[in-house]
This record gives C-alpha cells, sequence and structure tokens, in this order.
C-alpha cells in the first residue's frame, strides 16, 4: 500500500466522521438496536412531535422527565456511519408537551395526558370530561366519564356517555344508573349513547309498576326478562329517529347499554338487591373485602359488534346482585372493565375504593389514573354500600 493510498483512505474516514457529525447535529437522533417500539429521544429547544416506527413514543425533554405519545404516519431516514450502530433520523413535525401528572403510572409510558391540548373537532363533539355523585343515605353514587387519549390526540370526540337518576314512577324510590358506550366508528356515537341512556330512563318509568313486583316479589325469571327486554326495545325508538334526523346508518347510532336498578331507603343491616342488566359489552363489578368480582359480563370487553349493540341488538342480559355494607357495585364500559381487570390497575383500585366513595375531585383523579395501553373512553358509575 503506497502512501498516496494511505493518505486517501485517512481523508476519507476524516470526511465520513465529518459528515456524521454534521447530520447528526443538525437534527434530533437517536440510537435504537432495531427496529423500535418505544425510544427516547434528547430533544433540545422548544417541545416537539417526533415520530418513528412503532406505535408510540417515549421522548426525554431537558429538565424533568415528560412523555410525548405521537400518532400518524413515521417520517424516519437511517444514517450510514461505520460500525456496527444503526443510526435513525428522526423528522421533527409539530409540537406537543405533555403536563407532568402525580399519582400511580401502571405500565410502561406514554400514558394519556391529564389534561387534552385541544378541544374535539366534529358536529357530535362532547364534554371531554363529566362527573357527577351524590350521597343517597347509605348508597353513595358516584359517576363520571372522560375522553380517551387516542381520541385527544386525534381531536376526536368523547364516544361514552352515563346517566344516574331516580325513577319517580316507582312505588317506592328507585335509582337508575346506567352507561353507553357508542360505536367507535361511529358518526353519532355520543349522541347515539346520550340518547340511548336518557331513553333508558323513560322506558323504565313506563314499566316501573309491573318491573317492581316482577323484581323484589319473587315472579319468575321470565317475566322480569320480557319486561326487560320491552324497556330495551323501546329505547330503540329514539336512535332510530336519531338517525332518521342525521341522515346516518344504523351503525353510526348504535351504542352498547350496561344499567342497574337499586331501591333507595333500606337501614343500614339490610343487603340491597339491585338488579343489572344490558346488551352489547360492559361489565358489572363487585368489590368485597377488598377483592373485585364479575357479577355480569355482557360480551366481549374489546371487539365491537353492531349486531350486539342497540338499536339492532336485544341479546339481553340480565342479573340480581345483592350488596351489603362496605361492598361496591361498578357499573362499566368495556373498555374500563378491561382497565380493571388488568392485575396491577385492579388491585390499585381495590385499595384505593376499599375505604368508601371518595369526594367527587378525588374520584375524577382516580378515573384519570395514567396506565400503558389504556388510551380508549372510560365510564362508570360506582355505588357504594356504607359501611
Amino acid at each position: 500500500m503506497n502512501a498516496l493510498t494511505v493518505i486517501l483512505l485517512i481523508l476519507s474516514l476524516v470526511g465520513n466522521a465529518v459528515l456524521t457529525w454534521f447530520l447528526l447535529a443538525r437534527r434530533p437522533t437517536v440510537q435504537v438496536p432495531g427496529p423500535p417500539h418505544y425510544v427516547q429521544v434528547p430533544v433540545p429547544g422548544p417541545v416537539e412531535y417526533v415520530e418513528v416506527p412503532g406505535p408510540e413514543v417515549v421522548r426525554e425533554i431537558p429538565g424533568p422527565v415528560q412523555y410525548v405519545e405521537v400518532p400518524g404516519p413515521e417520517v424516519v431516514r437511517e444514517i450510514p456511519v461505520p460500525g456496527p450502530e444503526r443510526i435513525v433520523e428522526v423528522e421533527v413535525t409539530r409540537a406537543v408537551e405533555l403536563p407532568a401528572r402525580s399519582g400511580p403510572r401502571f405500565g410502561a409510558g406514554p400514558f394519556p395526558v391529564a389534561v387534552p391540548s385541544a378541544f374535539p373537532i366534529g358536529r357530535d363533539a362532547a364534554p371531554d370530561t363529566v362527573v357527577d355523585g351524590v350521597d343517597l343515605g347509605h348508597l353513595h353514587v358516584r359517576a363520571g366519564s372522560q375522553r380517551g387519549g387516542r381520541n385527544r390526540l386525534d381531536q376526536r370526540y368523547r364516544r361514552d356517555a352515563f346517566l344516574t337518576r331516580i325513577v319517580p314512577e316507582f312505588p317506592r324510590q328507585v335509582l337508575l344508573s346506567a352507561v353507553a358506550a357508542g360505536n367507535p366508528l361511529g358518526a353519532w356515537s355520543h349522541s347515539a349513547a346520550d340518547v340511548l341512556v336518557n331513553s333508558l330512563a323513560a322506558q323504565v318509568g313506563a314499566f316501573a309498576e309491573p318491573l317492581a313486583h316482577a323484581m323484589w316479589e319473587a315472579h319468575s325469571p321470565d317475566t322480569v326478562s320480557e319486561l326487560l327486554r320491552s324497556a330495551l326495545r323501546g329505547t330503540t325508538g329514539g336512535l332510530e329517529r336519531l338517525g332518521h334526523l342525521r341522515q346516518a346508518a344504523p351503525a353510526d347510532v348504535s351504542a352498547d347499554l350496561l344499567a342497574a336498578l337499586s331501591p333507595l331507603g333500606q337501614s343500614h343491616s339490610q343487603t340491597r338487591r339491585q338488579l343489572v342488566f344490558g346488551t352489547g359489552s360492559g361489565a358489572a363489578l363487585l368489590l368485597r373485602d377488598g377483592v373485585w368480582s364479575e357479577q355480569l359480563a355482557l360480551g366481549s370487553r374489546t371487539a365491537w359488534s353492531a349486531e350486539r349493540a342497540l338499536p339492532g341488538g336485544l341479546e339481553l342480559r340480565w342479573q340480581p346482585v345483592d350488596t351489603r355494607p362496605g361492598d361496591l357495585l361498578a357499573l362499566c364500559t368495556g373498555a374500563t372493565a378491561e382497565l380493571l381487570a388488568r392485575p396491577d390497575v385492579g388491585a390499585y383500585f381495590a385499595e384505593t375504593w376499599r375505604v368508601g366513595a371518595p369526594d367527587l375531585t378525588a374520584f375524577l383523579h382516580d378515573l384519570g389514573v395514567q396506565a400503558h395501553g389504556a388510551d380508549t373512553d372510560r365510564t362508570l358509575v360506582c355505588l357504594w354500600e356504607r359501611g
């Protein structure tokens, strides 16, 4: 090898090193061993979106560590460098910052943001978060619905709804609690869920007297089933009117439904017989002595089926549930039931809620607990028996 060859080789190596330094200095880069799912990217300057392979991204920002979830197509270029490393150049696009949040986090990030950065876009837009509650003697009620992280990032609206209402037509006071989850792809899914829970209140009122006799005077299960099915069938009229008004297909105005009828006024020492029923997906969970148990599961919690949901589906399921002081009965949409079924999250809520109903502010904080992968809407009604 002559001197000229050695000089050219050295110049080539130096040139490659200078070029690599220049390219890496111009843009934020990340060194990864292969196609990443979660990567940390140090980014100087303003907070910005970073798009890389994989469904989500964790990014470290100068100062306290914060997390950024990135949707959309990847914009990635590989930079060839000497050696075994694979350097990925990341295209920086637009800015989003997720504020720090206190409280537990389950799983590896990123996590849903506590406060949304944008209003939803669409004619069916609904408030991002709704919370309600009341103490009715020995029955304490807390309810909430929150837009999921994915819908927030996509600026799509919340699709769930809930209702808690005294039904005055019953011979004695009865509380109706209901949660509904609209079709995830439905153009009018939130309106459908909202119409459904309000229509149910009207229909239950119309059948209140026979329902009261059937539920609490030991009538046959067939009688209870027929009355509940008639009430559910009556709710489809409101959904069909919504579809006609919006010129929407039935799938665009369909929703799952789970509800409970809870008699009020029992003394502290008595058990309370509550009737849980619904169609579609969702689950009623009972927390007793710090342990969750499933009382009623309507169907698959994760897979949407327009055939099961109202207005078309009438696959009614129902179950009486006896609760006693210290118990918590939770009515959950399918996605929320899936979250509580996770061992880490379920154990956290079992420990947090076993002491009794929190105030509304604390309940709202609990509803927004951060868990990786739980980026869908969360909606539930909790019924605590005061211990």
